[in-house]
């Protein structure tokens, strides 16, 4: 489902036509491809701002740590108010409750050992992941996010794509084209190079 486009999926369900998970992939391919196209075309009701851009993001912002009150005031094209916000990030995490348990679990990792170590080696310290913190609605001490977690929530998927961009760059392959003065820029998760015409499937 990621790979064929977690976004339409998402648009789907905010356009009130959800898409079956227990279909073949062959019909789940067509389902996200029509449901893309359909978010794409229709603008979310209170934005100027197709179905499909609005999904794009809540779903960045929600895996990184956003609340409704960020979103609103960072996307306030995509969510009008804070409700708005709030209730397409509820909508998102009831369909995928496993991003919360995971946020939640690499916060407890995080402030367990001080650090996070990712998949290619990459070390980053933290020592505000979670502090104490006084309830008066239990009348007690609770163990809570704090200053770092947003930070500890991005630091592995982060990591781990500068880690493989970084890669892609120190290639041969890639490294001809910086010689050839092909390679122009690296964007995000981009290389952006510049080809004539016949050197296009090479570059």
């Amino acid at each position: 489902l990621a790979k064929m486009g977690l976004h339409s999926f998402l648009s789907s369900y905010m356009l009130g036509a959800p898409i079956n998970l227990e279909c073949s992939d062959a019909d789940l391919k067509e389902a996200i491809r029509e449901a893309k196209k359909r978010a794409k075309s229709e603008i979310a009701p209170g934005t100027a701002t197709a179905y499909y851009d609005v999904a794009k993001r809540v779903i960045h912002a929600s895996n990184y740590g956003m609340g409704k009150k960020l979103m609103h005031d960072s996307y306030p094209e995509c969510f009008p108010t804070q409700a708005d916000a709030e209730k397409v990030q509820k909508m998102y995490f009831e369909l995928f409750p496993l991003v919360r348990k995971w946020q939640d679990a690499v916060v407890q990792q995080a402030h367990d050992q001080c650090c996070l170590v990712n998949d290619f080696g990459y070390r980053r310290w933290f020592w505000d992941a979670k502090r104490w913190s006084w309830s008066k609605r239990t009348g007690g001490w609770e163990l809570v996010n704090s200053g770092d977690a947003k930070k500890v929530i991005s630091t592995l998927p982060q990591g781990s794509a500068a880690a493989i961009i970084r890669r892609a760059m120190l290639s041969d392959s890639f490294q001809i084209l910086v010689a050839e003065g092909k390679a122009m820029i690296q964007i995000h998760d981009s290389l952006v190079c510049r080809a004539r015409k016949s050197e296009i499937d090479r570059v």
